[in-house]
């Protein structure tokens, strides 16, 4: 007995509603009791949907939507017609092929990076842009489709990128990119889950090596006592760095924003810049307790006069665009990471120092003295859970203000 042909509809798939209360438009296609939807691009209200299919009288756009919703239909029928035999998987390569944009991951590249910008999240969008540009040199067709990156492809693709120079750690900056990326589109349902490659059993991206990134407290002996003369460049790259591991492992693009009016009743209050632009919905603030050689940084390299707007450190200045500002905070990091070096290497430590180790050393700094995973935790301004976030609560400015002082005191 021949087997049915599959049956074609378009729907509304009312099962997830946008923030703009439209739904996704789909093709339905119905094959030996099995259903699957696909994309239209589309979005309708349920009222718009019904007006579109029952009314005689449309306006020139409802009919506009009305024929590219035919043509989608028309598309998948045609597909189906010239498929020897009909299977899922073989309909979706090609549907998705016809889909043009959609299923393009260098089109869903420009619109993560445009959102990013849009949202001041230079780095971000600098990381997406660097990773686009990657896959367009080792993929040099000007289309690629999702259905195209498989395990294998990603695989190739990896080992191109090492041979042409690039570290563990910049394969998985650029591949959890691609990964990001596959997981929205699966989650706007344009395409499916039987074409993400990641996972066990299929790709996994490389870690990068776990290389060694704190100070034990002789080295950061060393270091904080590190004799400078003031006024130099030098002295600032140091001060810099110190201000960072005083002040819970503070970035320099953090230490960058901040303003004197970020400093009250003997504390620095903040919201990292890497976590407020997310949807986060419990963002956390960071307070420092203003220990006395913060406080003496504060007052040698602070801008002056001391006003509640100013930049405390000049790094940046008013009127920068996002990307100025980027500019000025990577600068203001290469340097201080290149005199940072130089210091080790004339106190006698290996490892090269960065502003990352500065981080990481006050972390490490405050496990070994006894703080706890929670105290950690909301120090570094880190997401917690939500049985943690009850314990945040009860560490009092008396207890942060025993642990700070510690930090310099590297005897105990």
């Amino acid at each position: 007995m021949k087997n049915k042909q599959p049956i074609t509809k378009i729907i509304l798939d009312i099962r997830r509603k946008r923030k703009d209360n439209l739904y996704p438009v789909k093709i339905r296609i119905t094959y030996q009791r099995i259903q699957k939807l696909y994309p239209t691009g589309l979005y309708m209200s349920e009222e718009k949907f019904k007006e579109i299919f029952t009314s005689t009288k449309l306006g020139n756009k409802d009919k506009k939507s009305m024929m590219l919703l035919n043509q989608y239909e028309q598309k998948a029928i045609d597909i189906i017609a010239k498929l020897p035999a009909f299977s899922f998987s073989f309909f979706e390569k090609n549907y998705l092929r016809l889909e043009g944009n959609n299923a393009d991951i260098y089109h869903w590249f420009e619109l993560a990076i445009k959102k990013m910008e849009e949202d001041e999240r230079i780095g971000n969008a600098n990381s997406y842009l660097s990773s686009m540009n990657s896959l367009k040199k080792f993929h040099t067709k000007e289309t690629l489709y999702f259905t195209d990156i498989t395990p294998e492809f990603l695989l190739k693709y990896q080992k191109y990128m090492l041979e042409d120079g690039n570290s563990l750690t910049t394969v998985g900056i650029y591949l959890r990119t691609v990964r990001a990326l596959f997981n929205q589109a699966i989650k706007e349902n344009l395409i499916t889950k039987d074409y993400y490659p990641f996972g066990r059993g299929l790709y996994s991206i490389p870690a990068g090596r776990n290389t060694k990134k704190a100070l034990r407290a002789a080295e950061l002996s060393k270091i904080y006592n590190y004799d400078s003369i003031p006024g130099t460049t030098e002295y600032r790259a140091l001060k810099i760095w110190i201000f960072s591991y005083l002040c819970n492992g503070m970035n320099i693009n953090d230490i960058a924003k901040l303003k004197y009016h970020n400093i009250k009743g003997g504390k620095i209050s903040f919201y990292r810049s890497k976590t407020i632009n997310t949807s986060v919905q419990d963002l956390r603030k960071i307070e420092v307790i203003v220990t006395p050689p913060v406080q003496e940084i504060i007052d040698n390299l602070g801008v002056k006069p001391v006003k509640p707007e100013k930049y405390i450190f000049g790094i940046l200045s008013d009127g920068l665009t996002p990307r100025q500002a980027k500019a000025k905070i990577q600068q203001a990091t290469k340097q201080v990471n290149k005199y940072m070096k130089r210091i080790a290497i004339a106190v006698g430590i290996e490892m090269a120092i960065t502003t990352y180790v500065a981080r990481h050393s006050f972390a490490t700094r405050l496990r070994h003295m006894g703080g706890s995973d929670e105290f950690i935790a909301e120090s570094l301004g880190h997401a917690a859970t939500t049985t943690t976030k009850a314990y945040l609560d009860s560490f009092e400015d008396e207890l942060k203000g025993e642990f700070a002082n510690k930090l310099y005191d590297f005897e105990k």
